[in-house]
């Protein structure tokens, strides 16, 4: 029932909305925190996700830890530690070298997807 009502939103939605090109479809993930996205028809999904390998969660994670602190900063914080969680999230966290002090940055990453649920700087 709550599923029908969802895809009745999501029609409603998109026959209001005139700019939405024939591509795009509003879909409605019932009891997850994204609700109303927005996906492209004929989009691919790798079979592994968008992160199949911890080796991908540490390019993203350089990404975006270079942005937030600097690339000098990260280079005091390898090698990094890389986990996956539940066979869904990878955790990525950094190390601090001998002799460092300071926090190591830390980040969450959807295996299937790559959305980044958290991101900080430990102490």
């Amino acid at each position: 029932m709550v599923l029908i009502e969802a895809e009745e939103k999501a029609h409603a939605y998109m026959d209001s909305v005139l700019s939405i090109p024939n591509n795009v479809a509003v879909i409605n993930y019932i009891n997850t925190p994204y609700s109303d996205a927005i996906i492209r028809k004929g989009s691919i999904t790798p079979k592994d996700g968008y992160v199949p390998d911890a080796k991908t969660a540490v390019r993203i994670a350089i990404s975006i830890w270079s942005s937030l602190y600097g690339e000098q900063c990260l280079e005091e914080k390898t090698p990094y530690e890389v986990s996956l969680k539940e066979d869904s999230v990878w955790v990525v966290r950094g190390t601090l070298l001998p002799g460092y002090e300071g926090g190591t940055p830390y980040i969450e990453l959807l295996k299937e997807n790559g959305v980044i649920l958290v991101v900080n700087k430990g102490k």
